[in-house]
């Protein structure tokens, strides 16, 4: 038997041997290192993720907020505040109205519940000062919340009497009102919620006129339902060719 050709045979397989462990562990070693990495980068984002959190939940929600003082009355130096939140973007929107008197230094809100109101108007008619806005204080369109896109009612708030009015139609929101010249009678439209679904939709749904009698607390159509049937009767129809 040739001792040198079995020696140099022994050398090799123990290189080949040297050469496998050798693959093993730098595999091993690199594996082990991919792992750490990326419990390192899990554990920075975890942190960065964390971070943002509380950024966010560090922010100021929205806050109770005043406009500026409306005089509506001189000499008895009354003023009335719209209140509304901080991030609300239209200045003519409000949840409240605060009514102050400055000689007795005495405050008094109008409304007593949830309420989105707008278009904040005062005047005096027949001696008497009021003020008029209108507003939603029902989620009509089921949407979780009360907006500006729900059916309106229209108010009338009389200084003197410290009264509240809410002028509204079943089924049906308000859009616009004028008030007669130096009376304290109203012309306003309403538009019927024909589907039901709790918006006004005024491309889809008719709009009908309507007089207010302030004494008599009475809404009453501008037109008579037999009237109303007359004028829709002459309504043009498509004629066939």
């Amino acid at each position: 038997m040739n001792i040198e050709k079995i020696r140099n045979y022994n050398v090799r397989m123990l290189a080949v041997l040297l050469s496998i462990s050798v693959a093993g562990i730098g595999l091993t070693f690199l594996l082990g290192l991919s792992s750490l990495i990326k419990v390192f980068f899990d554990e920075k984002r975890e942190i960065s993720t964390d971070r943002k959190i509380s950024i966010v939940d560090s922010k100021p929600k929205s806050q109770t907020t005043f406009s500026d003082p409306i005089l509506i009355d001189s000499a008895r130096q009354l003023y009335v505040y719209k209140i509304s939140v901080s991030k609300n973007e239209d200045e003519d929107a409000f949840f409240n109205l605060l009514l102050f008197d400055a000689i007795n230094k005495i405050s008094v809100q109008l409304l007593d519940k949830p309420f989105a109101g707008s278009g904040l108007i005062n005047f005096v008619a027949a001696g008497e000062t009021l003020l008029s806005f209108e507003g939603s204080e029902h989620d009509s369109n089921k949407d979780g919340e009360i907006t500006k896109y729900d059916l309106k009612n229209f108010y009338i708030y009389s200084l003197e009497k410290r009264q509240l009015r809410k002028i509204s139609l079943p089924n049906a929101g308000f859009i616009s009102a004028e008030s007669l010249e130096g009376r304290k009678d109203y012309i306003m439209r309403f538009i019927e919620d024909q589907n039901k679904d709790g918006n006004a939709d005024l491309f889809d749904e008719r709009a009908l006129a309507y007089w207010y009698d302030f004494e008599q607390q009475k809404l009453s159509p501008i037109a008579s339902p037999a009237l109303l049937k007359e004028i829709e009767d002459l309504q043009p129809k498509k004629t066939e060719d």
